[in-house]
């Protein structure tokens, strides 16, 4: 009786198994209409990148006294795209002004940490709902030296921070966040106001 290779009888197999096995792969990638089985999966996947329609934010930092009358305003503009319908969309954008002050350490005049002064706004979640408003989460941070005094030591840091999911109506100024202005008797605010970019 005539004996067979082993090698022989290991080639044929893996023959055979790539001949099987190929059916269950393409089978894998396919649905029963022909297209590819993740095609959903990818077109929600660059839902996450891709806005619906894009908006004008336009803030506005007020120091009003405690006449009611504005001391000072500082504005600050940024345009962010919203979606109207995507629970996983978290696009946002964010607003940087502002100077990094030295503070020394221990009365030290040679080594100092950098404190960031001035407007910090970031958003996030930005959603065009039914009503024709616009929800978003929001952020500010409000900072600034005190004015200088005859106390030795480092400076004094004002600051005010908001944190807040919030809903306004498109077009018209709305003040989102108000707050008692730390070291005076007046009040500090933002405001913001939500235009669609044509």
């Amino acid at each position: 009786m005539r004996k067979i290779p082993l090698f022989s009888v290991l080639a044929l197999a893996g023959i055979c198994s790539l001949f099987v096995a190929a059916p269950t792969r393409a089978q894998n990638t396919n649905t029963t209409d022909g297209k590819p089985a993740n095609d959903d999966h990818h077109k929600d996947s660059l839902a996450l990148f891709v806005a619906d329609r894009y908006f004008r934010l336009d803030f506005v930092v007020r120091e009003v006294g405690d006449d009611n009358k504005v001391v000072n305003s500082r504005a600050y503009s940024i345009v962010v795209g919203a979606v109207d319908e995507h629970p996983a969309w978290t696009g946002g954008a964010a607003i940087r002004a502002g100077s990094k002050v030295p503070v020394f350490v221990n009365g030290s005049k040679t080594v100092a940490n950098l404190q960031d002064i001035g407007v910090n706004i970031d958003c996030r979640n930005v959603h065009l709902n039914q009503n024709n408003s616009l929800s978003l989460i929001l952020s500010a941070e409000v900072s600034s030296i005190a004015a200088s005094t005859e106390q030795e030591g480092p400076p004094v840091v004002r600051q005010n921070k908001w944190d807040s999911a919030v809903i306004l109506p498109l077009n018209k100024p709305t003040v989102l966040f108000s707050s008692d202005n730390v070291g005076t008797k007046g009040k500090l605010q933002v405001e913001l106001t939500a235009t669609p970019v044509k």
